[in-house]
């Protein structure tokens, strides 16, 4: 019996350990930072910088679903939240647009960090 228990705390405490390091996730993390510090607010090129913005965000999100990499997965759920609320608004007020780059920009540092600091 105390195997069993011992074998379901060691199995359900992996889920919390953090995915592997892997070049293309952090190859992603970047182009979702650099996108996002593209973003034009109030200029004509400002949907198609956000339109890029969404694209990046969504691969990144997508991949990282794929890999099933829960905890880098977590993390741009977020960012893809902010990045769907800015595209819904599209071009939206420059003050919007701008305070939205800003989190964006924030959300995209954090999360290229996490991923690049992760172990081979």
């Amino acid at each position: 019996m105390r195997i069993v228990l011992l074998s379901l705390l060691l199995l359900g405490g992996c889920s919390a350990i953090p995915s592997r390091y892997d070049s293309n996730e952090s190859m992603l993390a970047v182009n979702a930072r650099y996108a996002a510090s593209q973003i034009a607010c109030g200029e004509d090129t400002a949907t198609q910088s956000i339109e890029d913005t969404k694209r990046a965000v969504d691969i990144f999100a997508m991949y990282s679903e794929s890999k099933k990499s829960r905890d880098v997965s977590e993390l741009v759920a977020k960012m893809k939240e902010t990045t769907d609320g800015l595209w819904e608004k599209r071009p939206g007020s420059k003050t919007f647009c701008e305070l939205k780059k800003r989190v964006l920009v924030k959300q995209s540092a954090d999360i290229a960090n996490a991923v690049m600091r992760r172990f081979k």
